[in-house]
């Protein structure tokens, strides 16, 4: 499989992501999307996680858990088979928690892997492992 195909298939949500925070919500899904190989709707996804009413608010501007959401709204672009999460949920309210893990159960359904520290949430995904060291 070459590179590009295979990083189109992989989703990635690091602990952190703090780049291109002087661009919109919709701004930034737009810049990384086709970079990644994602060519899927994104306006599609932003509803998905909903982040819409957050669309065309700048990044830096964005509460912890509105960065997380699009964080999580960037690994899942494009539909990937292969999810890595890292602490998918810290600066989530427990609603906005409960959504992830269900979006997360969703993609599963649909033939996506996920790993991720939080082995609390299990039930939701096919596997889980973690790494050790970072």
């Amino acid at each position: 499989m070459n590179r590009s195909v295979s990083h189109s298939r992989m989703g990635i949500m690091f602990q952190e992501s703090g780049l291109l925070s002087d661009l919109t919500v919709r701004e930034k899904i737009a810049t990384i999307g086709p970079l990644t190989g994602r060519t899927d709707n994104s306006d599609h996804v932003v509803e998905r996680v909903g982040l819409s009413r957050l669309a065309s608010s700048r990044v830096s501007q964005l509460s912890g858990g509105g960065r997380r959401r699009l964080d999580f709204t960037l690994a899942i672009y494009g539909a990937p088979k292969l999810l890595f999460l890292d602490e998918p949920t810290t600066g989530l309210d427990p609603v906005a928690r409960e959504d992830l893990w269900e979006q997360v159960a969703a993609l599963r359904n649909g033939g996506a892997t996920h790993y991720s520290e939080c082995v609390i949430h299990k039930s939701f995904t096919s596997r889980v492992d973690t790494v050790r060291g970072g």
